[in-house]
């Protein structure tokens, strides 16, 4: 539990994988448990709720794992997370996303900053799987 929770220490890349794993499993039970919640305050609103839940612990691993990789948490915390958090805010409040009825379904889309936004995000979490997910750490 102490993976979750404290941002002290160092961890390597199996550590790292099996955290998100978890973190990804938990998001997906919380993302059927909030999803009738998306119902009645919106979809975009219901996922940037279940982001803030998964912040916490989702920054503790990243913290920790920064620590083996020898970067400080400042500002690689900030740069791998915050991107992130932006978009999902831009969805909720349908900034740079509109509604659009694709085979007779309603699907958000981004549009114009929404799209560049998620390009960005795209990119950051590339960058973070390669430094976090797939580099050796320094002893």
């Amino acid at each position: 539990m102490e993976l979750f929770t404290s941002f002290h220490g160092r961890i390597g890349r199996r550590t790292f994988w099996l955290g998100m794993i978890g973190l990804v499993v938990l998001g997906i039970v919380l993302g059927l448990v909030i999803a009738p919640l998306g119902l009645v305050i919106g979809a975009g609103l219901a996922s940037l709720l279940l982001s803030l839940l998964l912040l916490y612990p989702a920054s503790a691993i990243i913290t920790k794992r920064l620590a083996d990789r020898g970067k400080p948490q400042t500002p690689w915390l900030w740069i791998f997370v915050v991107p992130g958090l932006v978009l999902n805010a831009m969805q909720a409040l349908g900034i740079g996303f509109e509604e659009m009825e694709m085979a007779g379904e309603h699907v958000i889309q981004p549009v114009g900053i929404g799209m560049v936004m998620s390009g960005i995000v795209a990119i950051v979490a590339l960058w973070a799987l390669i430094e976090l997910g797939l580099l050796k750490g320094r002893k």
